[in-house]
């Protein structure tokens, strides 16, 4: 059988290469499953870590943590803090609106001559006479003046010269047998010589606020206020209180230069929808019927709103009159012969498009530019949804709702704050 190639010594060698390449094998084998439960334990493990780290919420409990259960979830944490720091602005604002309106109670219904007593005396010379800083600054406004009453005669037939001289001897009764001329001019030399002294402080001066948003506005904003209306004390009331006009001249004369004096005037007897019962129109120069009481009231708050935007606009302040569109205090005596001698000029703006819910427009009269930024486009009634204001009729009468005319005197905040900020950018 040698030459079949068998031996015993081959025999024993193959056995033995046999049992080698068997025992690489079995450790092959070996090492292989040991690979393959590696792989088990790290997929185990990588599950237990996700596990760990995006706990399944179970009540109050969480299935794979081994962090002791706790009652909020981890999704809910961001909501407290979002819930925390909502409650804290709220906070914040209802503690700005509390001391705004304790600032305004203090700049309205506590205001009265009082107030002033700081500013209430007037510059005088050794023979008591009032006087000025200097003689230029009393010649230049002396000039102004004389001007002023050339327009008085053309336009107002002369109606400041008979009608001021009344109401600041009301105010002063010691300034009654003056002429118009130097009252004005004591007026304008006190508010100067105050702010050569530095004691003036007023930034807005409302007159006439109603709500007074736009003294509020203006609070917001930290500036210092002054806001004058019957609504909040009779001893506001010009129609009858006599101190209430020397409050009224008072205040200007603790205006700031640049100071903002607004005159909301009550314009019920001069608007449209009153018209056929105050008989104004151009033969009467919108003076209309004085026999009525309310017509004789309306042109008397008239007379002082002119007063005072005529001062305002010689002591260098930014004078404003706003009236509603259908007015025509604009046209009446002694407003328009003021309003053409300061070179005013009138913007129209629309309620609707400061917030609100009526359209309501408004005239608006300046010789600052300032009142230029508040013009707006009237918007459509249709879009907007805004409620009505009066009704006309078939014979062309007007008759107002009541309720929603007088919640459209009061400015919504936002034209506030509008005007605030259009006064400011013109500095």
């Amino acid at each position: 059988m040698w030459w079949l190639g068998w031996s015993p010594v081959s025999f024993h060698h193959n056995v033995g290469v046999q049992r080698h390449f068997q025992k690489q094998n079995v450790g092959r084998s070996r090492v292989g499953l040991l690979s393959k439960a590696c792989r088990r334990h790290h997929v185990q493990q990588q599950k237990l870590q996700n596990n760990r780290s995006e706990p399944e919420h179970n009540g109050s409990t969480f299935v794979g943590s081994t962090e002791q259960p706790v009652a909020v979830g981890p999704t809910e944490q961001p909501m407290v803090n979002f819930e925390n720091d909502l409650m804290q602005k709220v906070n914040a604002l209802m503690a700005k609106k509390k001391e705004i309106e304790e600032r305004f109670a203090q700049s309205s219904a506590m205001i009265d001559v009082a107030t002033f007593a700081s500013v209430q005396g007037f510059p005088v010379d050794a023979s008591g006479a009032v006087k000025f800083a200097d003689s230029c600054t009393k010649n230049r406004l002396s000039r102004k003046l004389d001007d002023f009453f050339v327009y008085d005669r053309l336009y107002n037939d002369c109606r400041a010269r008979r009608v001021w001289p009344v109401i600041i001897g009301q105010a002063y009764p010691w300034m009654a047998h003056w002429t118009l001329k130097d009252q004005l001019l004591a007026l304008i030399a006190r508010t100067l010589h105050n702010r050569s002294k530095k004691l003036v402080w007023l930034d807005v001066v409302e007159y006439f606020a109603g709500r007074g948003n736009l003294s509020r506005a203006a609070l917001s904003k930290g500036l210092s206020v002054c806001s004058l209306d019957n609504e909040f004390s009779s001893l506001h009331d010009v129609l009858d209180c006599p101190d209430a006009l020397r409050l009224w001249f008072s205040v200007l004369a603790a205006t700031k230069p640049n100071c903002l004096v607004w005159h909301g005037t009550p314009c019920s007897s001069f608007s449209i929808m009153c018209r056929s019962t105050s008989e104004r129109n151009a033969t009467n120069s919108f003076l209309g019927n004085e026999c009525k009481t309310f017509v004789l009231q309306g042109n008397y708050m008239a007379d002082l709103t002119a007063l005072t935007l005529l001062l305002a606009h010689l002591m260098e302040c930014k004078e404003a009159l706003e009236q509603s569109g259908t007015s025509v205090m604009p046209q009446a005596p002694s407003v328009y012969g003021v309003l053409a001698f300061i070179r005013a000029f009138q913007v129209i703006t629309y309620h609707a498009c400061f917030g609100s819910p009526t359209m309501k427009p408004f005239q608006l009269w300046s010789s600052s530019t300032f009142i230029s930024d508040l013009a707006r486009r009237k918007p459509n009634p249709s879009e907007v949804g805004l409620e009505q204001l009066a009704v006309k009729s078939e014979d062309g009468k007007f008759t107002g709702i009541r309720d929603k005319l007088r919640e459209s005197q009061e400015y919504t905040m936002y034209f506030g704050m509008c005007i605030v900020e259009a006064c400011r950018n013109s500095n």
